[in-house]
């Protein structure tokens, strides 16, 4: 078949240019951009020696230490952007820069000579930019490659004293470090640290010192979640993480104008006894007193949200002729200064403050995130004014965003050689009833010219688009959680999403003509950060085909039960259970979780309800049918 032959020869060219590939970039010298006097730096290996003290020391926080890293290596610790650096030759890169610059500069030469004749004709000229020296082959080679890591004594002196920086804040306050190199005859050089562990620092004790009697009794009442423990190893992150936590804390207690630069640590060693004693204070406010020019302290104060204005647009672009939409009561201030409309429920659904509740910084960041995810603003801003009496004003400035777009895409496509073209039109609307309703309409069509399986000769193949493929869907978004908004915890749910889809499409290729039919609806859980949930209890696709005589009997030919049911009218009526984790943290560089599983049930119901009345089975294909139609009757997980 033209199938095979095809696939045979493009494996013959893929080895063929793999392997003059590997020759090229194996020929060159390792060494070839390193000067006489100098070592490439091959490898460098971190050893524990006391391997029972270790349990507390990362090796990969080690290595990230380390101020020289050998060249990056793929392929089995080929070191391919070395290799394609070494392409590159310096003395023909220098002179062909030359030979470069020079027509630039002639070029520019003339570009101002151009600009200032015209100014002085035409003062509002508008000069033309000058030209930039384009990069020589060589130097693209080298950009994308990578230079050579050559070895340097100072370096390493330097890692040494930032690992034993780095084993002091674990504790290991007595810990050596020494090294070892190993030159190589081709001009490399390896590196080699030895550790020595001694006996680490453990918390002999911990205590709290705090002025204000209301902040000290906070600190009594969640001390026992403390990061530090007595009789553990000593850590400096962990006092990170506490002086942390305790922020988090206070700022979600009303103290809004509290920050972690308040919290200190005194912190006594006994190197006799490997104890380390630490002490947690929390200093006041501290103001001059202009009378006496002495400092005077101030207690930290709670404060409560007492009003929320909210501004959409820029106020200054307003125009006093147009509509001022404006919504006031006792709390809630929303001015729009857009002449888009959103409904008064959007905000008040979105902005989690509370009248006379304490301050929680937990709250603002939560609004925050619920305003950008809505999908209506480019730009969200949440600020406070302090009033008297400990009062707090929450002002958020909003962005508006485009509420409609349209797209088009157009794309070529190569399959086997055979080329052919694909486009889609989108239409998104973001606030289709001013209330988050979300509406994208997609309409994709696609011409291709495809070998077809009952074609055996070269000359079967068309040079004309053999292919077709149209089809709109539709995208509802609804922004609560339709017919189940009042089950248990769901209306405390900040964006819930009802999602309502449809699709139609149409596949017309001469082995066969295919009808596909979808609905489905369900719910967008998003319960945290990190959880998100799928639920769609109503999917149905209805799918007919009309095969063309030879093609049904090569596929029966096949003798594949899952071939032929695939080229078969059928439904697939039942619903979608998806549960997604992402623990993934910017934040840190750590190792992070991401979990995803689906559970698909289909025709289950149908299925039972037929057994139970007894329906007759279709005869033909000894299975029930609805409208006529074989329905599908599985279960999958992912």
């Amino acid at each position: 078949m033209n199938i095979v032959r095809i696939t045979k020869y493009k494996f013959l060219e893929n080895f063929i240019f793999c392997y003059l590939f590997i020759f090229i970039f194996s020929s060159c010298t390792i060494t070839k951009h390193v000067p006489e006097d100098k070592y490439l730096l091959r490898k460098v290996k971190i050893d524990i020696l006391n391997s029972n003290n270790s349990n507390t020391i990362s090796k990969e926080e080690l290595y990230n230490l380390l101020l020289q890293k050998p060249n990056r290596k793929v392929f089995l610790n080929y070191r391919f952007y070395l290799r394609l650096y070494n392409l590159s030759n310096q003395e023909r890169i220098d002179q062909k820069i030359v030979k470069k610059q020079l027509k630039i500069d002639n070029v520019n030469l003339k570009i101002k000579k151009q600009n200032s004749n015209s100014l002085i004709l035409d003062s509002n000229y508008v000069q033309k930019p000058l030209k930039a020296r384009k990069l020589v082959f060589g130097e693209i080679l080298q950009n994308a490659g990578e230079a050579p890591v050559i070895y340097s004594a100072l370096k390493l002196n330097r890692t040494k004293e930032q690992l034993k920086k780095h084993l002091f804040n674990k504790g290991y306050f007595k810990s050596e470090i020494t090294d070892s190199t190993s030159v190589l005859p081709n001009g490399q050089i390896d590196i080699q640290y030895f550790i020595k562990l001694r006996n680490p620092m453990y918390l002999n004790s911990i205590k709290y010192y705090c002025p204000e009697i209301l902040i000290k009794s906070y600190l009594d009442s969640i001390q026992s979640n403390s990061f530090l423990k007595k009789r553990a190893i000593f850590d400096t992150d962990n006092l990170v993480k506490e002086r942390n936590r305790i922020n988090d804390f206070l700022t979600n207690k009303g103290f809004y104008n509290f920050n972690k630069e308040f919290i200190y640590f005194d912190i006594d060693t006994n190197y006799i006894s490997n104890s380390v004693n630490i002490t947690l204070g929390i200093q006041n406010y501290k103001k001059i007193n202009q009378i006496n020019n002495s400092f005077q302290d101030l207690t930290h104060k709670q404060f409560k949200i007492s009003k929320v204005n909210i501004q959409i647009g820029d106020s200054s672009k307003f125009n006093n002729i147009a509509k001022l939409d404006s919504i006031e009561n006792s709390f809630f201030k929303i001015v729009n200064y857009q002449p888009i409309n959103f409904k008064s429920k959007v905000f008040k659904n979105s902005v989690l403050f509370k009248k006379d509740d304490f301050y929680k910084k937990s709250v603002a960041q939560q609004t925050y995130r619920s305003l950008i995810s809505l999908g209506l603003f480019k730009y969200v801003n949440i600020s406070f004014d302090t009033l008297p009496n400990n009062k707090l004003i929450s002002n958020v400035e909003l962005t508006p965003s485009k509420s409609q777009n349209l797209s088009l895409s157009f794309d070529g496509t190569n399959n086997e050689r055979l080329f052919g073209f694909q486009g889609g039109l989108d239409y998104f609307h973001n606030n289709l009833f001013h209330g988050v309703e979300k509406l994208l309409i997609s309409l994709k069509s696609s011409f291709e010219i495809q070998l077809l399986l009952t074609d055996s000769k070269e000359t079967g193949i068309s040079n004309k688009p053999n292919t077709t493929e149209f089809g709109p869907e539709f995208h509802f978004y609804l922004p609560k959680y339709l017919l189940i908004n009042k089950i248990g915890n769901l209306s405390k749910h900040i964006n819930p999403v009802t999602e309502f889809t449809g699709a139609f499409n149409i596949q017309d290729r001469p082995d066969y003509f295919r009808r596909n039919q979808e609905l489905s609806f369900g719910w967008v859980f998003h319960e945290n950060k990190t959880t998100t949930w799928h639920i769609n209890p109503l999917l149905i696709s209805i799918v007919d085909i009309e095969i063309n005589s030879d093609f049904q009997t090569q596929i029966e030919s096949y003798n594949d039960q899952y071939i032929l049911s695939s080229f078969q009218d059928h439904v697939v009526a039942g619903g979608v259970f998806s549960f997604e984790y992402n623990g993934q943290n910017l934040s840190y560089n750590s190792n992070s979780l991401y979990f995803k599983t689906t559970f698909e049930s289909a025709g289950g119901t149908l299925f039972n309800f037929h057994e139970l009345i007894n329906k007759p089975k279709n005869s033909n294909t000894n299975s029930y049918d609805f409208l006529g139609i074989r329905y599908a009757h599985f279960q999958k997980a992912t």
